[in-house]
């Protein structure tokens, strides 16, 4: 499980996952002090097995705002992850060809095999 996340970490580097599009620590502080963690129900510090997600990714048009957050499960995640990663790549290369950016100004909830996980 550990060498998984690292591969998508690495990834995500590489293609400048992180880079492009910046949180905003203070929108995760806010999002855990009005939705507590499921597993400890604290509003600050860690929470054992759970992340906190953007709903629709940031690459998408998705807000870096409380709204887009939810808590999601590690296992879920990962596979959220992957799905995340190839959308990504997919935008990307579709703004490269046109020139233009490719659907990151509104996240269509049609999208197939999307592993959104709604709590």
């Amino acid at each position: 499980m550990a060498y998984r996340l690292s591969w998508i970490a690495v990834a995500l580097l590489l293609c400048g996952g992180w880079r492009e599009y910046p949180r905003d620590p203070q929108v995760t502080r806010d999002f855990q002090a009005t939705h507590p963690c499921p597993s400890t129900g604290l509003t600050y510090g860690s929470c054992p097995g759970y992340i906190k997600d953007h709903i629709n990714p940031l690459c998408a048009g998705g807000p870096d705002a409380v709204s887009n957050m939810q808590w999601q499960t590690k296992e879920d995640s990962y596979r959220k992850d992957e799905w995340e990663l190839a959308l990504c790549r997919k935008l990307r290369y579709q703004e490269r060809i046109s020139g233009a950016p490719a659907g990151r100004t509104q996240w269509h909830s049609s999208w197939t095999n999307n592993p959104r996980i709604d709590r």
